[in-house]
């Protein structure tokens, strides 16, 4: 199933033009995926040298936008994460999620942040209650987040400018 999933992804980055690095994001992305799932951890050793190879990327690439955009993104989106982190003791965001979504906000910047933390939420919430009304989990229970911090990272990686560019259009 993994093998098939990251296949289906590498496929759908061709088709999008995305550069090697997503690749390599999307390998690490797909890892943290079913550990957070099955383990509720996000290992330290993915992220960390995902966030620096990115921040050596967008050094190398354009330094002005990465102050202006990529980095701002990633602090701003650890620190949303960290603040619910601290608001909720730690049980309703782990310091893994809040480490993913400095990376998140490096490689996706704004506004694309913005689909991706959406999407997250989104699916997180809507999972949650059928699983609650399945009976598979009960209110309080924890639920790993990181899953759904991948899938819209993944999402607005791949479809996160047309959404944006709908988005405008629509509200303008």
């Amino acid at each position: 199933m993994i093998e098939l999933l990251a296949g289906a992804l590498f496929y759908l980055s061709y088709l999008s033009h995305l550069s090697f690095l997503s690749y390599l994001l999307i390998c690490g992305l797909v890892v943290i995926f079913f550990i957070d799932l099955e383990h509720q951890i996000i290992p330290d050793e993915i992220v960390i040298p995902l966030s620096v190879l990115f921040l050596g990327y967008r050094l190398l690439t354009n330094i002005q936008y990465l102050i202006s955009n990529f980095l701002i993104t990633g602090i701003v989106s650890f620190l949303f994460l960290y603040l619910i982190h601290l608001l909720t003791k730690g049980k309703g965001m782990g310091l893994g999620d809040v480490k993913l979504a400095f990376l998140m906000g490096l490689v996706l910047g704004f506004p694309k942040i913005v689909v991706a933390f959406y999407l997250a939420f989104l699916t997180g919430a809507f999972v949650g209650v059928i699983l609650i009304l399945l009976s598979r989990a009960k209110l309080k229970q924890k639920i790993a987040f990181g899953p759904f911090l991948v899938f819209g990272t993944i999402f607005s990686l791949l479809w996160g400018e047309k959404i944006v560019t709908l988005a405008e259009k629509v509200l303008l």
